[in-house]
């Protein structure tokens, strides 16, 4: 029964060493997974921010452009709007310009109508 007994706990003991050993084995590599992983995790981070700057750099340069182009847009529509103050006094101006002429038009035909009569006049008294 001895015998029996020994055999019994070295069994036991190398069951107790297998476990213990397959535990371990099994930490370890859990360990080095996890090492691994927070490489990686460091590896993502690190290519997060670089494209993080890289699309902050980019939509810095687009705010740059949309600004350029609504300065562009703004003297635009300034000089738009200065060619039409221009466009109104020179439509003022040829308004002036031709109620003159017409005044003076009037003035000739007024001056040629006395003439007229002033001619027919001389003809009634001669004739």
């Amino acid at each position: 029964m001895e015998i029996f007994v020994n055999e019994f706990i070295k069994q036991i003991v190398g069951i107790v060493i297998g476990l213990t050993s397959f535990y371990f084995l099994t930490i370890h590599r859990h360990k080095v997974d996890i090492e691994i992983m927070k490489k990686d995790l460091e590896k993502l981070r690190s290519d997060l921010n670089n494209i993080e700057n890289d699309i902050r750099k980019e939509i810095g340069v687009i705010q740059k452009r949309l600004d350029s182009h609504s300065r562009k847009n703004d003297e635009i529509i300034t000089l738009i709007n200065e060619l039409k103050m221009e466009m109104i006094k020179q439509l003022g101006s040829v308004a002036t310009s031709m109620a003159k002429i017409s005044s003076d038009v009037e003035n000739i035909n007024s001056t040629i109508a006395i003439f007229d009569d002033g001619i027919r006049s001389k003809k009634k008294k001669k004739g």
